[in-house]
């Protein structure tokens, strides 16, 4: 069990009604995990909904060894909701990307919380909608554009955002590749590829600044 204030603080349940908390509170765990530790795996039966206060944790598929990251979620993030609509299996495999923390509110209590509480239940709508449309980006995004294109994108996004103008993924290239759908090799070589035609300049210990924007830019949009 776990106090009402603590579902509360969680987006997805901050407008719920009382009755719709006090159904989920006498359910509901909180659970810790550890950097890379494993939530769930796909085929595994659901466990309900899991709400993440703290910490963040990446969403993944493998099929022959390679792994594709398909999304990832931090404090304030859901996961399970589909299961725990449909009652099948985990769709994919939920592993922690640093210590996080969250509460795992079992399926049944769930489904009882949302039967009196229509606020609710439009959240975790607009919750899976909102997934729908990442995922649509996503595959668009994989089905149209090239490796370079995506990393282009993905250094271009970080670069808006650099300290100093530094940037850091924040992640192996390994991680970088499964968020980019390739391997970690071509990652790899798109980026010394960048180095030698002056698009970047390596700084080391994985950071890199831009030295042509323009061309960075155009990378991104396809050119």
């Amino acid at each position: 069990m776990v106090d009402v204030s603590l579902l509360r603080s969680h987006p997805l349940l901050a407008a719920a009604t009382p009755a719709g908390l006090d159904v989920l509170a006498p359910a509901t765990i909180s659970r810790e995990w550890k950097s890379r530790q494993v939530l769930f795996r796909r085929g595994d039966r659901g466990v309900g909904l899991i709400l993440i206060l703290r910490g963040r944790v990446r969403v993944l598929r493998e099929r022959g060894g390679r792994r594709q990251m398909i999304h990832s979620e931090g404090g304030g993030g859901a996961l399970g909701e589909i299961p725990m609509l449909d009652d099948g299996p985990m769709v994919a495999t939920g592993i922690a990307a640093e210590p996080t923390l969250g509460l795992v509110v079992p399926r049944d209590a769930m489904r009882s919380a949302l039967s009196l509480d229509p606020a609710m239940a439009w959240g975790l709508l607009e919750r899976v909608a909102a997934r729908v449309r990442h995922l649509a980006d996503r595959l668009e995004e994989a089905t149209f554009n090239g490796v370079s294109v995506r990393l282009a994108a993905a250094l271009l996004a970080r670069h808006r955002v650099a300290a100093g103008g530094l940037i850091s993924f924040g992640m192996s290239q390994q991680h970088l590749a499964e968020e980019l759908g390739t391997v970690r090799e071509v990652i790899v070589r798109e980026l010394g590829s960048m180095v030698r035609r002056d698009v970047l300049v390596a700084r080391g210990e994985g950071r890199y600044q831009v030295a042509d924007l323009d061309l960075l830019q155009a990378m991104a949009a396809g050119k």
